[in-house]
């Protein structure tokens, strides 16, 4: 059998890469200053209760943003947070799920997760949909696994 082999020379092997590939100009964060301290903070009890008004969960003090809504700190507490309730590892907000998550990110989007997207998603109100579907429309896969 004949099979054909691509020729690369060793030029080619030492050129640098150059090309650049997708460029995101800076829009809704200031350069030097921490996403998260151009948002503003509180802390809530975040309260879920069944029918009958008995509570069914609850954890204080989470730090999530001002503009968010009560459903938003409900979900968000009772589905994200990791660690057990009542102890210090217990994630206390938003604010440290994205810290401890920014760490992990490679991994979650490597197994294929969307919860970065989908917490994003809540905090910029849909913005993160739209990318990922423009992203898709490009070609690249995001919280998805490349196959």
């Amino acid at each position: 059998m004949n099979e054909a082999y691509p020729q690369t020379s060793t030029a080619t092997l030492q050129t640098p890469y150059t090309q650049r590939g997708l460029v995101f100009s800076r829009r809704f964060s200031t350069e030097g200053v921490s996403p998260y301290e151009e948002m503003q903070w509180e802390r809530r009890t975040a309260s879920i209760t069944d029918t009958k008004g008995n509570t069914i969960f609850e954890q204080k003090d989470v730090d999530v943003p001002v503009d968010w809504s009560m459903t938003a700190t409900n979900i968000v507490a009772s589905k994200y947070l990791h660690g057990h309730l009542g102890t210090p590892e217990r994630e206390t907000g938003v604010r440290q799920l994205l810290h401890d998550r920014e760490i992990a990110a490679m991994h979650l989007h490597q197994r294929g997760s969307g919860l970065i997207l989908q917490v994003i998603h809540v905090l910029v109100g849909g913005v993160a949909g739209n990318l990922k579907e423009q992203l898709a429309r490009q070609g690249v896969a995001v919280g998805m696994k490349a196959g």
